[in-house]
């Protein structure tokens, strides 16, 4: 295992933003504990581990030829955003003398402390507490949010799940060997410190992010507010009955929505039986196709707020679409689709 060069002890900072003032055997110990379970099954959803790398696992000669084999679950934008951060992280490291510039095997055999240096790396960049001292940065210091915290863990993250190759288990100590094992960024440490920024982001004045899934319950208030605002006619704003429909596709399809914004008509097939069938043209998670149909059938009144298929009709009905993107841009209006040419993503529809 790689060894740290400076101790981040050095750093009272961080010990000051990891502490928790929460009493244990409280009512608000058990909403922490579900909020720290819950952050680190969502961080281990975020890395599909690759088969590929396994391949180049022992051939990592430098972070440079390390973040050119960045995993192709993501998109490309994603991918180019998440080599920057690493970078930076690498960069951060050397800077404070965490790790050693002939150091190569930093990121394949983590230090027992990288947890913390993650935190330390992202308080620098987000949070009001300054790393080194733990005092409050200057009010002219600039400092960014807590989503921009979030995409930085994601992408470290990504870094020693896919390119590192240490997948998505958590953190955790082998019996066998006593050593630290898993991916360092998917520990409670990190996530106990992402759940105090986000908690000081919000008392320090800045709107909370929602993190919560959207459950049935959701989508039920959902249907209600876009049945109020659809139009006495179909020529009227159809921006609630878009809305509906591609809601409800990601919900019982669960799609990430650039994957619903790529349907097309020629992905859908009405049966005789009143089912349809989606084939995707696009999977986030499986880009080499293959992607198995979802068949859709039409639900009872009382799950109204969850059918794919009443949501489809209508809004196939309302908006004349009979080709081309199932939800394209709308006119100024909100009135009619726009016509568009082309497979750019630019034509999507933003909706969220």
């Amino acid at each position: 295992m790689a060894t740290l060069v400076q101790e981040h002890s050095s750093f009272p900072g961080l010990s000051h933003a990891l502490h928790s003032d929460v009493e244990p055997y409280t009512e608000q110990a058990l909403t922490y504990q579900l909020a720290l379970h819950d952050d680190l099954s969502a961080e281990r959803e975020t890395v599909i581990p690759d088969k590929r790398t396994s391949q180049f696992r022992n051939s990592l000669g430098s972070l440079k030829s390390t973040l050119s084999q960045a995993a192709q679950s993501v998109t490309n934008k994603t991918e180019a955003d998440y080599r920057s951060l690493a970078k930076r992280f690498y960069e951060w490291l050397l800077e404070n003398k965490f790790v050693l510039p002939d150091n190569k095997k930093w990121g394949q055999d983590p230090c027992e402390e990288m947890p913390e240096l993650i935190c330390g790396f992202i308080m620098q960049e987000c949070d009001g507490l300054d790393f080194k001292t733990g005092l409050e940065k200057p009010a002219k210091q600039r400092r960014s949010g807590f989503t921009t915290a979030q995409k930085m863990r994601a992408a470290l993250t990504h870094l020693f799940g896919i390119t590192f190759a240490l997948g998505n288990i958590e953190w955790h100590r082998d019996a066998a060997t006593g050593r630290m094992v898993g991916n360092p960024s998917i520990s409670s440490l990190v996530s106990r410190y992402m759940i105090g920024l986000q908690r000081r982001k919000v008392q320090a004045g800045e709107a909370p992010t929602a993190a919560r899934a959207i459950t049935s319950r959701v989508m039920r208030k959902l249907y209600v507010l876009n049945r109020r605002l659809y139009g006495p006619s179909q020529a009227d704003d159809l921006r609630a009955r878009l809305l509906q429909c591609a809601y409800t596709l990601a919900f019982i399809c669960l799609l990430r929505f650039d994957e619903v914004l790529r349907i097309q008509m020629q992905d859908l097939t009405f049966h005789a039986d009143g089912s349809v069938e989606l084939r995707l043209p696009f999977r986030k998670t499986d880009k080499k196709g293959n992607i198995t149909p979802f068949v859709l059938w039409r639900l009872e009144a009382d799950e109204a707020h969850l059918c794919p298929v009443r949501a489809l009709c209508e809004w196939l009905d309302a908006s004349g679409i009979r080709k081309g993107y199932l939800f394209p841009k709308l006119t100024a209006d909100r009135s009619r689709p726009k016509v568009v040419t082309g497979k750019a993503p630019e034509h999507m529809v933003r909706v969220l």
